[in-house]
């Protein structure tokens, strides 16, 4: 927990198993993010749940359990500095009830999350002004709709105080300047001095002496820091009597004299001892417990109250980078887009039956060159059983009923058939296997025609440990196939190692088995990288660009042989969370973007699973399938990827211009400009690290060389508010499940945002666009003919 210079505030991220508070001078505010915690202050016992907030006033006791691991933001608000600004503060009384309005309470809880991401960013050059104005909005929210009126007398006081010392500090809090004395306290709480000096020191723990010294002494410390008054004037103000006390008091203190503390401070390096802190009404009877705050969970939790809190968001410092290219110039022109054709998997041939699933291949192949449809179990009892058995002597029902209406419909759409077929333990079995994959070939060469079956492709995944087995069994297949559909793809799927050293050692590349191949598959999962336990910055190093560079090291092993061999990138993603609230919260749509752009132009296949029922996403408890990314989620709805391939087959034309967070194409009187903000998420990166990169930037683009004239310009914005699924998910909050009517409305605005204007260019084009984290920008722009 980190202190705040002179106490004024402070926020905490904690997970507490037990803690008592006595005697805080100032508010505490608990907003709970995780977990069920207990809280007993002196006027109840309340049971906190997820979302919940609790307000403890100035001097109030609280006892807080928990029998789990919980995350809490803690805001405390001392007096002194809430006193600076609302002169009622000491008679003020505050309260979160139940009956609240909504939507101040929404705004509570904003403004909290707000405050735990800014003092995580407070290197920032505006992190304690950014502070220091939620703060101020906290304060003018609680102080306009959730004050309460003070009763005049309190039977039994709520702070643990009896009512003539919590009576006493409050005066002491706002009289402190001013002559005071044992005997005038005593006079107002109407006793003896002596009854009141062992009164206040049973109750505060040190005498009513000492205490106003300490108290006068922490106002005259933040004075050095924060005013330019002399040393003699601060002393006088704040209640001393002479300069030379207050020297000599500074001096045993803290070993400087004060005008080398604020020389210190003016400089940016006041010392970090000098925290003045007053003295609680009595120690806890027992020390406070802390658990471990988990950081990828904390991270997902933030940020998903960030992604629902949106009004927040401008209070971030947003940096600004300006990217400017002439286009009437002659460049070096850049490597062409990659442009592979995409595969999309399902599983079991059956899967192709389901209406939900004809429908996401139809809307994929609307959108974008969907070439495959991959199967890993085509011989699947309910779509391809052994044989029926029948007394008819002509079989009125074929074996083959269910397949062939599987593949009429994907010969309708125009989408071939990718088969993977596996290495078997025994010759017999590999055997059999093989005779009933040829068998099921020359039926649908029968049926659907040599030039459909011609377009499917054969991707044999071997057994590494049984090198020469493989590719025996492999060639034998590929020759008797070869011999019956000679233009049928087949190739190989290697489960290639993620190291460039291993990768460089395998015998594969210099065999004949990769010689007789049409192509090559392999996965690349960046999370297959990382430890989720002791992620480093070197780990993150690794997997940042994994996806390109697993492809590049396999296509210079390949070259090192003299092959030319294809690439069908069949399962890939990026670094993601492991868990459905730490995989969606975190929008990549700018990320995976790039990692399409950047494919080597040797992948010419990019494989998907169709949806996330069918990938069986749920694994283990919360945990989830990170091997690959799927289009869909469930029915319609359309995963981010879906989004990003469309969007991505709009970038036509010939390469303009090419940076980091920038591309543009020319075609014909057009122009396509896409804009990124491309940010990897570290799941395992500690919150303080993530959040103070900062997540949004500006980009200020001006694009000079444009002829001259009326363009009609269409603007496409995806990032987290503008067509995220996850973000939809959680505006529809539910436990009971979601009918067609609210599914249909997630689908329709999980798209990106879409803007259509016109606009007269007189050669140059200015545009400025705030991007959040992993956002796309694009922009069609097409230049208007007029006869």
């Amino acid at each position: 927990m980190q202190k705040m210079t002179f106490q004024n505030y402070s926020v905490d991220i904690v997970n507490i198993l037990d803690e008592e508070s006595r005697g805080y001078d100032g508010v505490t505010l608990f907003y709970l993010l995780k977990g069920v915690v207990a809280v007993q202050t002196s006027r109840e016992k309340v049971t906190l749940n997820p979302q919940d907030l609790l307000l403890i006033n100035q001097y109030e006791n609280y006892h807080l359990t928990s029998l789990g691991d919980n995350i809490i933001v803690r805001v405390a608000i001392s007096h002194r500095y809430f006193s600076r600004y609302y002169t009622h503060y000491a008679a003020a009384r505050f309260s979160i009830e139940f009956d609240d309005n909504h939507q101040h309470l929404k705004m509570l809880r904003e403004i909290i999350t707000q405050l735990a991401i800014s003092k995580l960013q407070s290197h920032k050059e505006t992190g304690l002004l950014e502070i220091n104005a939620l703060l101020s909005s906290l304060l003018s929210l609680l102080i306009m709709y959730f004050k309460r009126k003070k009763p005049h007398a309190e039977k039994e006081s709520q702070t643990g105080y009896s009512s003539r010392i919590e009576n006493t500090l409050i005066y002491l809090q706002e009289n402190y300047n001013k002559p005071l004395s044992l005997s005038l306290l005593a006079k107002i709480n109407h006793t003896s001095e002596a009854y009141f000096s062992r009164l206040f020191s049973r109750e505060v723990g040190i005498s009513f002496k000492t205490y106003l010294t300490q108290l006068r002494f922490m106002f005259c410390i933040e004075a050095l820091s924060r005013s330019q008054k002399p040393l003699y004037q601060i002393v006088e103000e704040n209640g001393f009597s002479d300069t030379r006390h207050f020297t000599a008091l500074f001096k045993s203190k803290y070993a400087m004299t004060p005008h080398q503390y604020r020389a210190l401070s003016r400089a940016g390096k006041s010392p970090a001892h000098v925290i003045y802190d007053l003295p609680k009404q009595a120690p806890a009877t027992r020390p406070p417990r802390f658990g471990e705050v988990h950081p990828a969970e904390l991270l997902s939790l933030l940020a998903s109250s960030m992604s629902t809190h949106e009004q927040m968001v401008d209070i971030e410092q947003v940096t600004t980078e300006k990217v400017t290219f002439p286009l009437g110039e002659k460049r070096d022109t850049t490597a062409p887009l990659p442009h592979p054709v995409y595969m999309a998997k399902v599983g079991h041939l059956e899967e192709l039956l389901k209406s939900t699933v004809q429908q996401q291949i139809i809307s994929a192949r609307q959108q974008m060159p969907l070439k495959f449809i991959q199967v890993d179990q085509i011989f699947a009892e309910k779509t391809l059983p052994t044989h029926l058995l029948t007394d008819e002597p002509w079989p009125s029902f074929s074996h083959y009923a269910c397949a062939d209406t599987a593949v009429a419909f994907l010969r309708q759409q125009g989408v071939a058939l990718l088969i993977s077929l596996h290495f078997q333990a025994t010759e017999e079995e590999m055997r059999t296997i093989s005779i009933r994959f040829l068998d099921f070939i020359a039926h649908n060469m029968t049926l659907f025609g040599e030039d459909y079956v011609s377009s499917w492709a054969l991707s044999y995944h071997p057994n590494v440990d049984y090198p020469e087995e493989s590719e025996t069994r492999f060639l034998r297949l590929r020759n008797a196939l070869k011999a019956i559909l000679p233009r049928m793809q087949t190739g190989i799927y290697y489960p290639f190692p993620h190291e460039k050293k291993a990768m460089a050692e395998i015998p594969f590349f210099a065999s004949n088995l990769a010689k007789q191949i049409d192509f090559l598959g392999f996965s690349a999962n960046a999370n297959d990288k990382i430890r989720r336990k002791g992620f480093g910055k070197e780990d993150m190093a690794d997997t940042e660009f994994f996806v390109q560079r697993q492809a590049l090291t396999i296509v210079e092993q390949l070259n090192k042989n003299g092959l030319t061999t294809p690439l069908f990138l069949e399962t890939w993603n990026t670094l993601t969370g492991d868990t459905r609230q730490t995989n969606g919260a975190f929008f990549r749509g700018a990320l995976l973007m790039n990692t399409l752009l950047s494919l080597t132009e040797h992948v010419t296949c990019v494989g998907f699973w169709i949806n996330s029922e069918v990938q069986h996403e749920m694994r283990e408890e919360k945990h989830i399938d990170t091997s690959s990314l799927s289009l869909f989620f469930v029915g319609p709805t359309r995963r981010p990827m879906f989004h990003v391939l469309r969007l991505r087959e709009r970038l036509t034309g010939a390469v303009a211009a090419k940076g980091e967070n920038y591309l543009v194409t020319r075609e014909g009187q057009g122009y396509r400009v896409l804009l990124t903000n491309s940010v990897t998420f570290n799941p395992c990166l500690s919150l303080q690290e993530h959040l103070m990169k900062g997540f949004r930037k500006q980009l200020s683009v001006t694009i000079s060389g444009m002829e001259p004239g009326t363009y009609q310009i269409k603007r496409h914005l995806f990032d987290q508010q503008h067509g995220a699924l996850f973000h939809q998910f959680e505006c529809q909050p539910t436990r009971y499940g979601r009918d067609s009517e609210v599914m249909q409305f997630i689908d329709l605005h999980s798209s990106p945002d879409l803007h259509l204007y016109d606009e007269n260019i007189n050669t140059c084009w200015k545009i400025c666009v705030e991007m959040d984290v992993n956002a796309l920008c694009l922009f069609e722009i097409n230049r208007i003919t007029t006869p």
